[in-house]
């Protein structure tokens, strides 16, 4: 049982904060991920009681100000202890509003944060529907905007008879895009910058192009000049 409601971007509302939405959006920039403490444990430095508290992303380092503890009550400096506190790893990225052929306005764009499970699960360029509870971050003083804290990323299916269809020029271009964006990916993890071709095939089958559009894609990129193949398994961006 679906457990979210799907929205466009443009169609967001304050009266969703706090809910569980879904999004459609294709990634325009992907970032390193971090440690976050989801549930931040302060040890008092006189009693040695634990306090726990929640934190928010986007924010600074909610942080108690007198030990609870009732033989205590001691002000001021308190340590984080990381062995009591909830560590998940958070990934920041930014997505495009999904556009198809019928839309005819502008593309809206948001943050997302890609929490736990859900984190390096949405390569740059790729379209992917986003799953999760839609909070608002505090830009400055005056503004607020909608963020998306998404544990959970499926995969939006590209059609096969689109991607094999060669008289389909434009879906062809986007992806080649989508393709190179994950050469790029899976190059720099790697000496030399060159991407193991079984790698970009496995990571290009998972979006829904199969590998015989990707060969294809990557010999139309290198027919142009944009690849090149330092061995038979690997290639490299020039």
């Amino acid at each position: 049982m679906v457990d979210y409601l799907e929205l466009k971007m443009r169609d967001i509302r304050a009266n969703r904060l706090g809910k569980r939405i879904a999004i459609k959006g294709k990634v325009t920039k992907t970032n390193m991920q971090y440690p976050f403490y989801k549930e931040a444990a302060f040890q008092c430095q006189s009693c040695g009681n634990i306090i726990i508290i929640s934190q928010a992303l986007c924010s600074e380092i909610n942080r108690p100000i007198v030990c609870v503890e009732e033989t205590c009550g001691r002000k001021g400096k308190f340590e984080i202890s990381d062995e009591s506190s909830e560590i998940i790893d958070v990934q920041e990225i930014e997505i495009d509003e999904h556009k198809d052929e019928k839309t005819e306005y502008s593309q809206r764009n948001m943050k997302v944060f890609l929490i736990e499970e859900a984190v390096e699960k949405a390569p740059e360029n790729s379209e992917m529907l986003f799953v999760g509870i839609l909070k608002r971050n505090e830009v400055n003083k005056q503004k607020i905007e909608y963020i998306l804290e998404a544990d959970a990323v499926e995969k939006i299916p590209i059609s096969p008879s689109s991607t094999s269809n060669p008289s389909n020029s434009t879906t062809v271009r986007s992806n080649i895009k989508i393709l190179k964006g994950i050469i790029k990916e899976i190059s720099e993890k790697h000496p030399g910058l060159k991407a193991p071709l079984e790698e970009i095939y496995a990571a290009a089958q998972e979006i829904g192009i199969d590998r015989t559009s990707a060969e294809d894609y990557i010999k139309k990129m290198k027919q142009r000049g944009d690849l090149l193949s330092p061995d038979r398994d690997h290639i490299r961006i020039i």
